[in-house]
């Protein structure tokens, strides 16, 4: 069984990872992971340098540009990880945290002028994270600050602080929903967010795999906690009571479909994720909460206890919002499985996997003025990957 120690860094790491794994092949559909990809098993570029040429002979100047925009470099994260580290560095650094600190320093991150397609040092970030960090940077009220976001981002960030509050579960609500609150203010994303940090909390500390009988206790300690966002925030909410248990109630009913036909449950995840959405919900991976954070959960707890490895592969194949759904089940696994309990390759192979350990070692000795400032290893990535990008591209131009 995996120490303290080994689990907070596999938490972390394997959030990383699995963030790192999925970016190539975010938006794509199950096929189309397969056809370009085959199984995700290692680290890949978006596509590489034979793939870039392609597109430059069949694709206008300027959807060329576009593509190469969205260019990912082998074994770089995305912004899910970097929000995560985010919350690691606050938490590492004072002990605590609160609404306040996580927006500014989002807003700190955000705040330097980055060469490519970077909001700040961040990578791949959507509009609703921009618009709210834009929103604080004018207003300084990270109550208010937020959009009515039912996605995934607060979910796919929140496991640092899960495990760090794995032993307080009334702080551990008031924190997660702080950290929440600053980006979504609808108590979906928000109660999806809870639902990871306190499955965190729960496998950090468990001595054996719990399996499938965790997600019915996920959805009920979520249940519980839902009712409390919304009576202790609800003034600060842009979505109503009406949605209150609208999380918990899609992850009850994915469970007990799990039990009666298995093999049909991503078609259940999309029928309890369209109920509650006004948007046509595609597939079990959308950035909807409902869709992707349930298919997260059920993808750790049915197949996590067999390794790492799989729990996250499985996942990586099912395509859709990939590096999110994967960053979580990433986080889940590892912070049963330990570091050990990463494949080597991938530890060896994602980016910053040194800092990566660092704030996780400041989970379990916090109050650390002199942890690396985050600013520094994650402007370094992007200069890294935007010169290996505009490389790239001069060849491709330069060869047309």
């Amino acid at each position: 069984m995996a120490d303290t120690k080994s689990r907070a860094r596999g938490m972390l790491l394997g959030l990383a990872v699995g963030d790192a794994l999925g970016s190539p092949a975010e938006g794509l559909t199950w096929q189309e992971v397969q056809q370009r990809f085959g199984a995700l098993t290692e680290f890949r570029d978006s596509f590489g340098p034979d793939e870039a040429v392609t597109m430059g002979a069949r694709l206008k100047r300027k959807d060329f540009d576009r593509a190469m925009r969205f260019w990912r470099k082998a074994g770089l994260y995305t912004d899910d990880t970097q929000q995560a580290i985010a919350l690691a560095y606050v938490l590492g650094r004072t002990g605590d945290l609160n609404g306040h600190d996580v927006a500014e320093e989002y807003v700190r991150l955000a705040g330097v002028p980055i060469m490519g397609p970077y909001f700040g040092v961040f990578r791949g970030t959507g509009d609703g994270f921009r618009t709210s960090v834009m929103a604080y940077r004018k207003s300084k009220d990270w109550k208010q600050c937020g959009t009515a976001s039912a996605g995934n981002g607060a979910a796919s960030r929140i496991a640092p602080v899960g495990f760090f509050y794995r032993g307080d579960a009334d702080t551990m609500f008031w924190r997660v929903v702080e950290a929440s609150l600053v980006t979504h203010r609808d108590p979906r994303g928000i109660a999806a967010a809870y639902a990871v940090a306190w499955l965190t909390a729960s496998l950090s500390a468990a001595e054996q795999w719990p399996g499938t009988t965790m997600i019915e206790m996920t959805a009920l300690a979520t249940r519980d906690a839902e009712a409390r966002i919304v009576k202790e925030y609800g003034e600060d909410l842009l979505v109503g009571k009406e949605q209150t248990h609208d999380f918990s109630s899609a992850l009850l009913r994915v469970a007990r479909a799990l039990r009666v036909e298995p093999a049909g449950v991503l078609d259940e995840i999309v029928r309890a994720a369209a109920e509650h959405s006004q948007e046509r919900v595609q597939s079990a991976t959308d950035g909807f909460a409902l869709a992707s954070v349930v298919t997260a959960i059920i993808a750790t707890l049915t197949q996590g206890g067999k390794s790492f490895e799989t729990a996250v592969t499985r996942a990586l194949a099912l395509g859709g919002d990939t590096d999110s759904v994967a960053a979580i089940v990433g986080a889940l696994c590892g912070a049963f499985h330990g570091l050990e309990g990463i494949p080597e390759r991938w530890r060896d192979g994602v980016a910053n996997s040194e800092g990566a350990i660092r704030y996780a070692d400041a989970l379990l000795d916090p109050m650390q003025r002199d942890l690396p400032d985050p600013l520094d290893a994650e402007s370094r990535l992007c200069s890294e990957e935007e010169s290996a990008r505009a490389a790239m591209a001069a060849k491709v131009v330069k060869g047309a």
